[in-house]
């Protein structure tokens, strides 16, 4: 019995963990559990770019002993699901000093817990005014403290339509003064 112990403990220590972690596989491509390579402790993910997007050069996978930028390390097996919480919000354009929603919303990135942000000009933004992200995220706080960015917490929430909700109580509130 105490030799069967000790067998049992010299074997449980030579034995090395193998870890899994998911990799873009398939046609078309998901992400699925793959093992690593022995004494392989973490899993990586593409790096998020706040509001912007998904770091374009990075991958899911294990860790092979290179870092760099473009990737997010995680310690552990199946660590590096995808962390990307997609929504919507609209870009803005401004055409003969008319600022105008595009006609789609276009797709923003955060990470999973980073609240879902949309910013437009305000309707008394300059034509020059440049729209943080296309869109997506908060403003920048100078325009949020001046008044030509707005924001909202939703998803899809800076169209035209809730632009235009903004407009009729200036032009009240300018009729009001003249």
């Amino acid at each position: 019995m105490k030799l069967l112990l000790i067998f049992a403990a010299v074997v449980s220590c030579t034995v090395a963990d193998v870890i899994q972690c998911y990799q873009l596989a398939g046609d078309p491509e998901v992400l699925t559990a793959t093992d690593c390579a022995e004494n392989v402790t973490q899993c990586h993910s593409p790096a998020i770019v706040e509001y912007s997007g998904v770091n374009e050069g990075g991958s899911y996978g294990c860790v092979d002993g290179t870092k760099d930028d473009t990737v997010t390390i995680c310690n552990g097996t199946l660590c590096n699901v995808e962390v990307v919480a997609k929504f919507k919000c609209f870009s803005h354009s401004n055409v003969n000093d008319t600022w105008t929603a595009s006609p789609e919303a276009g797709s923003c990135f955060a990470n999973a817990d980073t609240a879902v942000k949309c910013n437009k000009p305000s309707p008394t933004a300059a034509a020059n005014y440049t729209v943080p992200n296309n869109g997506c995220g908060p403003c920048v706080e100078e325009a949020l403290t001046d008044g030509t960015c707005l924001e909202c917490d939703a998803d899809s929430c800076n169209s035209a339509a809730s632009l235009s909700l903004f407009i009729a109580p200036l032009i009240a509130v300018l009729a009001s003064l003249m």
